[in-house]
């Protein structure tokens, strides 16, 4: 009888597990005794300077080593700068440095040394802004600019151009973004919703692009329940075959914070004969068209709504910018 492909998994599995709880039994370091490891390291080459946190396991199965582990550490001083550390818990003890996982990575103190810097520059950019009427913050791949009084729109893209040449006139390596990042803008003004700025890196300088509520807001999801509202109701008096798709994209005019465009995509509501056909594997494009709607946040009101129904002939990505480039032309 031939082994089938499940059988061969079900086989490999079996030998993984059995090898690593061998090896667990003779050769694996302890959580505990990798933690006091971990803090002799520090001691040894930090003073008091570093401490950890989140310390895990980290099984690695192209070496197989049960020793491996990662854990967050971070300057006491300053938590801001902390970073990802991978070692080896039986070794990390003796060891003056760690190398990278990486052939061409930096070494754990080199990474330090970069982290300190990047933090320094990001100071030095918010120590230069702030008198603007900015404060920022530094996350993972955002950026907040909370703008401390009230601007108008033209004010505010003012602001905007200083904290990105501020931005350029720095070291690309040392601000802690790399190619792009998310701007995310916040307002004294209870009227004004929570926006997220895309911006990008071209030839080496960095600009904005699409300017978008934020969907992490709570403004964003109260807006959208709303909307989803109006348009399921649109569609029954409408489109009544069509039902909405977990698909959709917004962009706000960048000189009037108020004028939204938010575009829903639909697909057909299925017969119990395509649901059936969908589970043998046949594939049905779900999309059929989307909704057009221009919503007024000051007002709290629906301006504009349309159907049009598309094809695969087009993306979802080519739907979304011909789109925003009429929203931006009426406005």
């Amino acid at each position: 009888m031939d082994i089938g492909s499940k059988e061969i998994l079900i086989g490999f599995i079996i030998v993984l597990a059995v090898v690593f709880y061998s090896l667990k039994t003779k050769y694996m370091i302890s959580n505990r005794k990798a933690s006091e490891n971990l803090n002799t390291f520090l001691k040894n080459n930090y003073n008091d300077e570093l401490d950890f946190s989140e310390l895990t396991r980290f099984f690695n199965t192209a070496t197989m080593n049960p020793n491996s582990f990662w854990a967050r550490i971070y300057q006491k001083e300053d938590p801001r700068v902390e970073l990802i550390l991978h070692f080896d818990a039986n070794h990390i003890k003796t060891q003056s440095d760690v190398a990278s996982q990486y052939p061409d990575g930096l070494s754990f103190h080199n990474q330090y040394l970069e982290k300190i810097e990047i933090v320094q520059t990001q100071d030095r950019i918010s120590n230069r802004i702030k008198p603007f009427g900015v404060h920022l913050k530094w996350e993972y791949n955002l950026i907040h600019l909370q703008f401390i009084n009230e601007y108008s729109e033209i004010q505010i893209f003012e602001k905007i151009a200083y904290f990105l040449e501020l931005f350029n006139a720095e070291d690309f390596n040392k601000v802690g973004y790399y190619h792009e990042a998310i701007i995310v803008l916040s307002f004294v003004s209870e009227n004004k919703p929570q926006l997220a700025l895309d911006i990008k890196q071209e030839n080496d300088f960095w600009v904005y692009k699409d300017l978008q509520l934020n969907e992490e807001s709570k403004e964003f999801k109260i807006l959208k329940s709303n909307l989803e509202q109006q348009f399921e109701k649109y569609l029954e008096e409408n489109f009544k075959t069509n039902k909405l798709y977990d698909y959709y994209g917004s962009f706000v005019a960048q000189q009037n914070f108020n004028q939204v465009l938010f575009i829903q995509f639909t697909e057909a509501k299925k017969t119990k004969k395509q649901f059936k056909e969908r589970e043998k594997g046949v594939w049905i494009s779900p999309i059929t068209g989307y909704i057009v709607s221009y919503w007024n946040i000051k007002n709290q009101e629906l301006e504009y709504i349309n159907y049009k129904p598309t094809s695969n002939d087009i993306s979802k990505a080519e739907i979304l910018e011909i789109e925003k480039l009429q929203f931006l032309k009426n406005m």
